[in-house]
């Protein structure tokens, strides 16, 4: 239930202490939440949620925005006896479809553009420069000239793109590297604003600082180290000022109509503030000249969600370890949808439920009957007039979703501790690495004996760089 958390709280120990912590004694307390933990496990191994095979995986992160603690994750499901072995959360690089779109062409276009929520854009017919590929929106169509928000909303690939190009691709990955991502070299491309090689740790910290209100924390899996001698470390992290408050505000803004009115309504909570995005991507030719099958319409190769309140941020991946093994038709995709859901009700039961605070910085108008925002003193503020996006051609996907609650809140979630420590040693790591019933309970004095490390071989992650991005 914890090897995946156990094998990043051996790494950072090794990283941040310069100490082997299989042979020195430590006494590791982590961020983790045991019962957030044992309730997400059982979310994707029980059947609450239901997934169309065994072969099908999930990667969910889960974070404390305001300072980058993980306080739950997932690193694969029906796993078995696996101990600390590959860890899809951290190490399965997917193309992570639209949920790039807020991190890499709309943020740096309101951070360095003054770009408005009603920022004109054009939803027209567009091939990459330099080449004739096409570049196509998820059902085919043009709208023509829209909002930043319905862009954004309903996950339209041409205006990212376009945006993106406005900004500039080094700006964008400049802002996308103060987020913590650094994208491979052969990935620095305008084609990376729908989607390139991400891991739900990456954005669940990524999408931290849009909740916090600009700052990027580090995800963190350790709280406190105890030496054999008393002596005692414990890490914190101030992090560093990613974006302003007022581009992290105006982004959140957008973000909340994709749950309410956009491409991530199966993921919405009832009465709880937040916001978020899907993400999916597609099959390239040669995938489908692999599996027939694929080819499909609306079959997708991986499907992400990752949505956050004030309190928690959680990206979830699902999908197939060897791509071509299946796709995922629209219902489908919405499983990432559920487990987020599930997930943030869980939690939101034990914390504030609180709206952001807008901005001084931040001014708002009305556009077209809709609330929208600007930069105070901004050059956007003269953007008075956009056209009306046409009503035939604004509906979002119709995903068919299939009717389903969010599984039955069996226990009370405990108060998140700081400095919970696990207590697991190498014989009762690989008794209870399958079942629930015999992981080991939080405690505040345990001390962690690491385990023997894992020789077994990481399943290879597939490439998916040059998959297009649908919603």
């Amino acid at each position: 239930m914890i090897d995946p958390y156990l094998t990043e709280v051996v790494k950072e120990v090794k990283a941040k202490m310069h100490v082997n912590p299989y042979t020195t004694g430590l006494k590791i307390y982590t961020n983790i939440d045991m019962s957030a933990q044992r309730y997400l496990y059982n979310l994707v191994n029980d059947g609450s949620i239901v997934f169309p095979s065994d072969q099908m995986q999930t990667a969910v992160t889960m974070t404390d925005p305001n300072t980058g603690k993980v306080i739950a994750q997932i690193g694969g499901r029906k796993t078995g006896d696996t101990l600390l072995g590959f860890n899809r959360a951290t190490q399965n690089t997917r193309s992570n479809g639209s949920t790039m779109k807020p991190l890499l062409d709309y943020g740096p276009a309101i951070e360095y553009l003054d770009y408005a929520t009603y920022q004109p854009l054009q939803d027209t017919p567009y091939t990459y420069a330099g080449t004739n590929l096409q570049l196509q929106d998820w059902d085919k169509q043009y709208l023509g000239t829209i909002t930043m928000r319905t862009a954004l909303v309903q996950s339209r690939n041409v205006p990212a793109i376009r945006t993106l190009d406005a900004v500039g691709l080094t700006r964008g990955l400049n802002f996308l590297k103060g987020l913590g991502i650094t994208l491979p070299e052969a990935e620095q491309t305008l084609s990376s604003g729908i989607g390139a090689s991400v891991t739900t740790e990456q954005e669940a910290a990524a999408y931290g600082a849009m909740a916090n209100g600009g700052t990027y924390y580090k995800a963190s899996y350790i709280n406190k180290v105890v030496s054999p001698d008393g002596s005692s470390q414990t890490f914190t992290s101030s992090g560093s000022k990613a974006m302003k408050a007022s581009t992290a505000y105006m982004l959140t803004d957008m973000l909340k109509g994709v749950l309410t009115s956009g491409t991530g309504t199966a993921a919405k909570v009832t009465g709880l503030y937040e916001a978020g995005k899907t993400g999916t991507t597609e099959y390239t030719q040669a995938e489908i000249n692999a599996n027939p099958a694929l080819a499909g319409t609306g079959i997708a190769k991986d499907s992400w969600f990752t949505g956050y309140t004030r309190n928690r941020v959680i990206s979830v991946w699902t999908g197939y370890d060897k791509a071509t093994t299946a796709g995922m038709n629209y219902t489908q995709q919405t499983i990432a949808q559920q487990i987020y859901k599930a997930l943030m009700a869980y939690e939101a039961k034990s914390l504030p439920n609180k709206d952001w605070v807008k901005p001084s910085s931040v001014a708002e108008t009305t556009v077209n009957g809709v609330r929208e925002l600007y930069l105070a003193k901004s050059a956007a503020a003269s953007q008075t007039t956009v056209p009306e996006t046409p009503s035939t051609n604004t509906q979002v996907p119709q995903y068919q979703t299939p009717q389903y609650q969010t599984p039955a809140q069996t226990e009370t979630p405990a108060q998140s501790s700081s400095s919970e420590a696990i207590s697991q040693s190498a014989s009762s790591q690989s008794s209870s690495a399958a079942t629930e019933s015999s992981a080991p309970e939080a405690s505040s004095s345990a001390e962690v004996t690491p385990p023997e490390e894992s020789s077994s071989a990481a399943p290879p992650a597939e490439s998916s760089s040059e998959a297009s991005a649908t919603p």
